[in-house]
């Protein structure tokens, strides 16, 4: 937790990785994610992540850089990734990412309602 936002990490299930993130997401957290979820990268480990961005209002840009890069050297670790956001930066963001990690063959989805997102979820949990 920061004093402009918070990241929580969660799994829920083996294979399962759901993140929320209320306020501004800053390079630091972005930073303590990657060092949190490595470990279970570099044993093999792989997930289905969510990321429930709801409440996101922003983030820095290195946050972003440093996440995506990440995920498109980890592909082989990321099955798949679905993102609640309503803040239109934060979509944009999204968006962004998506369109550099689909090269390394990771499908990034995004939702604008709680309801179809808690759905999908549901379906891994």
């Amino acid at each position: 937790m920061e004093p402009r936002g918070k990241l929580e990490l969660f799994l829920p299930k083996v294979g399962v990785l759901l993140t929320v993130v209320e306020g501004h997401l800053s390079q630091a957290m972005a930073k303590r994610w990657v060092e949190v979820i490595s470990p279970s990268f570099e044993r093999g480990l792989t997930f289905d992540t969510f990321h429930d961005w709801e409440a996101m209002t922003g983030y820095d840009s290195a946050a972003r850089q440093e996440l995506t890069s990440w995920v498109a050297a980890s592909f082989r670790n990321v099955h798949s990734a679905r993102f609640l956001a309503k803040d239109r930066l934060v979509r944009m963001g999204v968006s962004a990412a998506s369109a550099i990690v689909s090269l390394a063959g990771v499908k990034l989805e995004s939702f604008a309602e709680r309801a179809p997102f808690e759905a999908e979820l549901g379906n891994y949990v």
